[in-house]
C-alpha cells in the first residue's frame, strides 16, 4: 500500500527535505523527545488524509458493537438478578408450558416428555460476549497499526538519514494510535451499556463501576496489540504482506486464548497461550467479570421426567416430574478466572510487559534497517 503524493508530502514536511545527490547529508541533533510531538502532528495528518486508517479507527468497531448489541440480553454480563431458586422456578414454568402444548396437540407422550429440559449457563453466556468483543478490539487494534511502518518504508530512511531518532518515531505512532484506542474501547462499552447491563461489582474499589474497570483492561490490551501491530509493519518487506501476517496471528491468538478452543492436558499448548495477547485479555475481562462465582451461584439445569401411572401411589394417568440442579461449567470455563485484584493485577502486568515488549522489538527492528 503506497503512500499517495499528499501523504509523501506530509512525511517529508516533518524536518525539511533531504539533499539529492549521491553524499549522505550530515545527521541533525535534534531531541528525541522534541522530534515526539511533531512526528504525532505528522501522524494525525497522515491519517486525516488515509480515509482506510480513518474508517478502521473511527468507525469501524461503533459499527460492530452496535451488531452484538442487537444480538445481547440486558443480562449476558452480569447474569439474571435473581436467586438461583428463583431462575429454576422460571425454568419449571417454561417445561410447564411446552408440556401443555404438546397435551394440547395430542403429542403427549414418554419420549416427548423426557426430551424436554432446559437450563440457565449465565457464565458461558457472559464468556462469549467478553471474548468475541475482546478479540474485535484487540485485532482492530493490530490491524490498524500493521500498515503504519511498512507504508513509510522510503520516507522513514531518507529521515534516518538526516536526525530521525527511532523510538522517537515508534513512540509517537503508538501515542497518536492510542489516542484513537481511548475512542475505540469507550464506543463500544458506551453502546454496548445501552443494552447490556454492566454494573457488576469491579475487582478495585477505584472503579466506580465495573464498566470502567472493563474499560481499563481493554485499552490496555488494546494498546498491546498496537505495539504487536507496528512490530508486524516493521518485519514485513511489503505492504502486500501484512494482510497474511494478520490472518495467521488471528487464528493464533482464537486457538491459543484457551476460551473458544480449549487447551486440554497440552503442556505445550498451556505455555504457548501465556505468549498471546489475547489469553491475558480474556482472563483479565473475565477475572472482573467474575465469571467463576457467576458460574457457582446461578448455573441451574431443569428437566421433564414421564412418571407412568402407578396404582400402588394412587395414579391412574401417568403424570410429569421437574427436577432442578446446580449446574456450573466449572473447568469447562477454561481459563482460571478469579475475581481478586492479584490475579487482575497479573494479567495487566502481562498486558503491559507484552505493549513493552512489542515496542522494543519493534525499535531494535527498525534500527537494524539501513539508510539511504
Amino acid at each position: 500500500m503506497r503512500a499517495r503524493p499528499r501523504q509523501q508530502q506530509l512525511m517529508m514536511g516533518a524536518y525539511g527535505a533531504v539533499s539529492s545527490g549521491d553524499r549522505r547529508p550530515p545527521r541533525g541533533h535534534d531531541s528525541g523527545l522534541r522530534q515526539i510531538p511533531i512526528l504525532a502532528r505528522r501522524q494525525i495528518d497522515l491519517i486525516r488524509n488515509d480515509k482506510r486508517t480513518l474508517f478502521i479507527l473511527l468507525l469501524m468497531m461503533p459499527i460492530i458493537a452496535l451488531l452484538f448489541m442487537m444480538v445481547s440480553g440486558q443480562y449476558d454480563i452480569t447474569g439474571r438478578p435473581q436467586t438461583r431458586d428463583e431462575i429454576a422456578a422460571d425454568l419449571t414454568r417454561d417445561i410447564e408450558e411446552q408440556i401443555a402444548q404438546l397435551e394440547a396437540d395430542g403429542e403427549l407422550t414418554e419420549e416427548a416428555v423426557n426430551d424436554i429440559s432446559e437450563d440457565y449457563l449465565p457464565a458461558s453466556t457472559a464468556q462469549q460476549l467478553i471474548v468475541m468483543f475482546g478479540l474485535a478490539l484487540t485485532q482492530a487494534g493490530t490491524f490498524g497499526a500493521s500498515y503504519e511502518i511498512v507504508k513509510e518504508r522510503a520516507i522513514f530512511r531518507r529521515e534516518r538519514a538526516v536526525n530521525l531518532r527511532v523510538w522517537s518515531y515508534v513512540i509517537a505512532k503508538a501515542v497518536v494510535l492510542g489516542l484513537f484506542a481511548v475512542i475505540q474501547v469507550a464506543s463500544v462499552l458506551l453502546i454496548l451499556g445501552l443494552k447490556v447491563d454492566m454494573g457488576f461489582d469491579p475487582v478495585f474499589d477505584i472503579f466506580p463501576t465495573g464498566g470502567l474497570e472493563l474499560f481499563a483492561t481493554l485499552l490496555l490490551a488494546v494498546f498491546a496489540s498496537i505495539m504487536f501491530g507496528l512490530f508486524i509493519s516493521a518485519i514485513v518487506p511489503s505492504p502486500d504482506v501484512v494482510l497474511y501476517i494478520i490472518l495467521v496471528q488471528l487464528f493464533v491468538q482464537i486457538i491459543l486464548s484457551g476460551t473458544l478452543f480449549p487447551l486440554g492436558d497440552s503442556t505445550g499448548a498451556k505455555i504457548a497461550s501465556k505468549l498471546v495477547i489475547s489469553h491475558w485479555t480474556m482472563d483479565a475481562l473475565g477475572s472482573s467479570v467474575d465469571l467463576a462465582g457467576l458460574d457457582e451461584d446461578k448455573s441451574v439445569a431443569c428437566s421433564a421426567t414421564w412418571v407412568p401411572a402407578n396404582a400402588q401411589l394412587g395414579t391412574t394417568e401417568p403424570t410429569t416430574r421437574m427436577d432442578c440442579v446446580p449446574a456450573p461449567l466449572g473447568d469447562k470455563l477454561s481459563l482460571d478466572y478469579r475475581h481478586t485484584a492479584s490475579h487482575v493485577n497479573t494479567t495487566w502486568l502481562a498486558l503491559a510487559g507484552m505493549a513493552l515488549f512489542w515496542g522494543a522489538m519493534t525499535i531494535l527492528v527498525q534500527r537494524r534497517k539501513r539508510v539511504d
